[in-house]
């Protein structure tokens, strides 16, 4: 297989362009993951969630439904 190293530039070069052009990419909606997470006595969130605790096999109090996220969505008045 032979590299086209000409092509590798141009790519390049446009791909720096139009990195450099553009200041802020917005998410329509956010991507994550649902998450069990540990429960924690001292966080306001949790103790409003207190209904979905449960115990976990190992023991450890978790919650349910919860969200870890890994793209955000951002409203477009706050990325200009």
């Amino acid at each position: 297989m032979l590299l086209n190293s000409n092509k590798a530039v141009s790519d390049g070069a446009i791909s720096f362009y139009l990195d450099n052009y553009v200041r802020s990419r917005i998410a329509k909606v956010t991507y994550g993951l649902k998450v069990k997470r540990t429960y924690d006595v001292s966080n306001p969130e949790h103790i409003k969630r207190g209904s979905k605790v449960y115990t976990d096999v190992d023991g450890s109090l978790r919650l349910t439904d919860g969200f870890d996220p890994i793209l955000s969505k951002v409203c477009a008045d706050i990325a200009g």
